[in-house]
């Protein structure tokens, strides 16, 4: 029975004191963002481009060196990837969005629906994650990999 009840009190003592040594000690973690703020508004400002037709306002939010990775596997640079948001979506949602930070970097996820008809294309999904990197207090899409969904 003393046994018992020490070993009860080493658990309620050692496991919080772990917890509180890796918090204290700044382990890393992917922690939500407060608010997300910064970069919900750089997908809503990508999402007017994208509508609009108008990539102007959007260009520092890609990084010069930005590697976009299609469904389809191909890899894409800065200007492609400017050229491919100007070219005309009929709609363009973002759902289920995630925003991860540490440090100065953030991961993001979230599934984009989308139409484009000029191209003879119906509705699209796609699973997206990004990187995004904080760069002289601005953040800028440094990686993108998507993957198709079904619809």
């Amino acid at each position: 029975m003393r046994r018992r009840i020490a070993l009860q009190v080493r658990r309620r003592i050692i496991i919080p004191g772990a917890l509180a040594a890796l918090v204290l000690a700044g382990a890393p973690s992917f922690a939500e963002e407060p608010s997300g703020a910064s970069i919900r508004q750089a997908l809503l400002s990508i999402q007017s481009a994208a509508l609009e037709g108008d990539v102007d306002p959007v260009r520092t939010l890609f990084a010069a060196d930005l590697v976009l990775v299609s469904q389809s596997g191909k890899v894409y640079g800065y200007d492609a990837a400017l050229f491919d948001l100007g070219s005309g979506f009929d709609s363009w949602e973002n759902d289920e969005l995630v925003i991860r930070r540490d440090g100065d970097l953030a991961r993001v996820t979230f599934i984009n629906r989308r139409t484009r008809s000029n191209l003879g294309l119906g509705e699209a999904a796609f699973r997206v994650l990004q990187i995004w990197h904080l760069r002289d207090g601005e953040w800028q899409l440094i990686a993108q990999s998507s993957a198709r969904l079904k619809t």
